[in-house]
Parts: structure tokens; C-alpha cells; sequence
């Protein structure tokens, strides 16, 4: 009676014990969430420190794509000083050089990058790559780059010539994912060059731990459960392969609910989903061919 109280104190204990993850996974989203708030990071191009005649670049992270390798990026410019008109508009022509960027604001092409004079400032929606390997999943790293250059045609000498001067802002409002901000050095005049490494935020890593907790404990749970009826030579109901079955199908389902599940291959299936799949096989293979054994003893 003793070992049997121990036994499900134990049991019970594991089973609140697994609330933590959660807890500590809700309270770092809180936490990420709240960071968003901050002031952005700040990146210049050169003459623009200390110019007031300037265009403002605003860029926001938007969307993130590990199956594409691509990360959705909105900018939106901003003239000031002799580039504006009072009313915020152009007050030049001005053509947006966006390098490594694919385009994908409805109704927009390459040429629509072209704002004319006294055209009012749009937002450009569109992608960049989104380089790295998803088989350290959920311990994977990427890294992308933007690159803002901004050509205005004043019609008079300009140093540089027809280059304005961009003051660039980052921001992200993807709470899954952290970034690292890093300025690089462009052999194009005017040219303001943005390097992000990304990682992805420990409240995502704990709710995916804790999804692959449950995945292992399916896979121990059916051999345990199918080891003592066969041991304790206990009688093997219809419902128990019901269960077994429901648990084959249980377990690619919450796989596939991970956050950016990549696919099949990566770490954590070596390590965790193939084996507890293979259990949970075992199992049903072991206790169909002792239910067969059991039917045909009996026939006999």
C-alpha cells in the first residue's frame, strides 16, 4: 500500500509539474510583448547624422516564413526638409533602390518604386531572404539583410549627387522571434545596409519543449501500460487498441502544432517524435500478436 501511495504521489506530482513549462512559456510572451514597446534602432546613411534635409525610412518586420526562407518586411518613407512639401508629399522625383528586396504590395511593380513630385509616401510591402538551417529546430538560427538607398532628381547639384541622406528604423512586432540589429558597410553611396541575425524567443522554445515532453510521455505511457497487461497477464480489451491506435494519429498532430514546424528530419525527431512513434508501433505490434496468441489458445 505504501509503494502504491509513493507510486501516485509521484504520478500526480509529474502531472502539475508539467503546468510549469506553461507558466513560465506565458509569462516570457507577457514579457516579449511588453518589450515591443521600445524605442527602434536607429541606422544612418552617410551625411544624414547631422543633415536636416533627409528622408526617414521606417522599417517594420511583419511576418516571418521558415518553410519559404522568407521574412516579410514593410517600409515606408518619410521626406523631410527641401525633400518634402507641406503636405508630406515628394517635393522631388524620387526612385527607392531596395536591393535583394521582392516586391509584393498589390497593384505594385518595380516601377512603381518611382514616387513623382508631390506623390504622397505608400507603404512597400515585400520580402527578403531569410537564410539558415531549421535542423537545430527549435535551437535554429537565420539571418537577413535589408539594403534602403533613396535617389531624388532636385534638378540642381546635390553632394552626393542625387543621393539622399536616410535615417532608418527598425522595428518587429513578431513576439516568436528575437533579432539582433547590425549596420553594414555598403560600397554604394547612400546606402543604408541592415544585418539581422534571428533567433527564436524562449517563450516559443519552452512551449515547444513542453509539446515534446507530451510526444515522449505518449511513447513511454503505451509501452508501460501494454508491458503490465502483458507481464501481469492481464486480459487485452478492444478499447486499449483503440487507444493505442488514437495515439499513432495524436502524435503527428501535435507535432505538426509546434510554432513553425519544419519538416520531418530535423533534431528533435531523431531524438524524440521517431522513437516515441516507434513505441507506440511496438506496443500495438506487441499486444496484437499476444491478443492473436490469447484468441487461438483458446480456439484450441
Amino acid at each position: 500500500m505504501k509503494r502504491r501511495k509513493i507510486a501516485t504521489i509521484i504520478a500526480l506530482s509529474l502531472l502539475f509539474g508539467s503546468a510549469i513549462p506553461i507558466t513560465i512559456a506565458v509569462f516570457q510572451m507577457s514579457k516579449s510583448i511588453h518589450a515591443s514597446g521600445e524605442a527602434p534602432q536607429g541606422f544612418n546613411s552617410a551625411f544624414a547624422d547631422a543633415a536636416v534635409d533627409y528622408i526617414e525610412a521606417k522599417i517594420a518586420i511583419k511576418e516571418i516564413s521558415v518553410p519559404s526562407r522568407k521574412e516579410g518586411v514593410q517600409v515606408i518613407f518619410t521626406p523631410h526638409g527641401k525633400y518634402a512639401n507641406d503636405d508630406g508629399s515628394f517635393a522631388f522625383p524620387s526612385h527607392v533602390v531596395l536591393n535583394g528586396f521582392i516586391i509584393r504590395t498589390q497593384g505594385l511593380n518595380t516601377e512603381a518604386l518611382n514616387y513623382p513630385a508631390k506623390s504622397m509616401p505608400i507603404p512597400i510591402q515585400g520580402e527578403v531572404n531569410f537564410n539558415g538551417d531549421a535542423g537545430a529546430y527549435p535551437y535554429d538560427k537565420y539571418a537577413s539583410d535589408i539594403r534602403v538607398q533613396l535617389i531624388v532628381d532636385s534638378g540642381a547639384e546635390q553632394n552626393p549627387p542625387n543621393i539622399a541622406p536616410i535615417r532608418a528604423t527598425i522595428t518587429s512586432s513578431i513576439h516568436e522571434w528575437k533579432y539582433t540589429a547590425s549596420q553594414i558597410t555598403s560600397t554604394n553611396l547612400g546606402e543604408v545596409g541592415i544585418h539581422l541575425d534571428h533567433d527564436r524567443a524562449g517563450s516559443l522554445k519552452t512551449f515547444v519543449f513542453f509539446q515534446l515532453f507530451l510526444i515522449a510521455l505518449m511513447g513511454l505511457v503505451s509501452v508501460i501500460i501494454t508491458s503490465v497487461i502483458i507481464l501481469r497477464d492481464q486480459k487485452m480489451e478492444i478499447q486499449f487498441f483503440t487507444w493505442l491506435g488514437a495515439l499513432v494519429f495524436a502524435l503527428p498532430t501535435v507535432r505538426g502544432h509546434m510554432p513553425d514546424t519544419p519538416e520531418i528530419g530535423v533534431m528533435m525527431d531523431l531524438i524524440v517524435y521517431l522513437p516515441a512513434t516507434w513505441l507506440v508501433t511496438s506496443s500495438i505490434i506487441a499486444s496484437s500478436y499476444r491478443y492473436i496468441r490469447l484468441r487461438i489458445a483458446e480456439a484450441h
